[in-house]
Formats: C-alpha cells, sequence, structure tokens
C-alpha cells in the first residue's frame, strides 16, 4: 500500500444533486494517509445513544467560523469524528488550513 501526506482534491463541478461533489473512491483505495501534517478545526455535537442531535447547526456554524478566518481548503475535503461514549457527545474534527476550535 501507498503511503501519502496528500489527501485527493475534489471537483465541485462533479456535482449530481446540486449539493455536493461526487465521491471517487478510487481516489482513496489502496491507500494510507498520514494526518500528522494536516490541519484540522474542532467542534464538538450532542449525542443521544450515538447519534448527534445538532449536527446540521454545528456543521453550519462550523463551516461559516472556517470560512471567515480564510481557513477554508477549497479543493480537500474530510471530516473525522470521535464519539465519546460516556458524555453524550463527539468531537468533530474538519480540514482547515488553521488549527483552532470551530
Amino acid at each position: 500500500m501507498e503511503i501519502t501526506t496528500t489527501l485527493p482534491t475534489i471537483d465541485l463541478t462533479d456535482n449530481e444533486t446540486g449539493c455536493c461533489p461526487r465521491f471517487h473512491p478510487e481516489l482513496w483505495d489502496e491507500k494510507i494517509f498520514s494526518l500528522n501534517d494536516i490541519q484540522f478545526a474542532r467542534t464538538t455535537s450532542k449525542n443521544i445513544l450515538h447519534i448527534p442531535i445538532n449536527l446540521g447547526k454545528v456543521m453550519a456554524q462550523s463551516m461559516e467560523r472556517i470560512d471567515g478566518v480564510g481557513a477554508m481548503k477549497k479543493e480537500q475535503y474530510l471530516i473525522l469524528s470521535r464519539d465519546f461514549k460516556a458524555h453524550g457527545k463527539a468531537s468533530i474534527y474538519l480540514l482547515s488550513q488553521k488549527k483552532f476550535l470551530a
């Protein structure tokens, strides 16, 4: 498997729904991505039984903040999450050009 530090780029014009660009899994297959040098903005969502209940609001506010500080990556996109079983919340990490709390 190939180890890389570069995430695949997205083509915003490759868009069937008018909402989100089409996902191309072949760009991610058979690769290991090192995230050591990649910056993320972090935020949290409330969960009930591991189901996010305010994710839409959290994502909209976070994306606005990331764009507002000029940290939006236009050609790459990645969201990671970590669910805390005992706390009823999850940490959400959004790819950005700067590391900060969104």
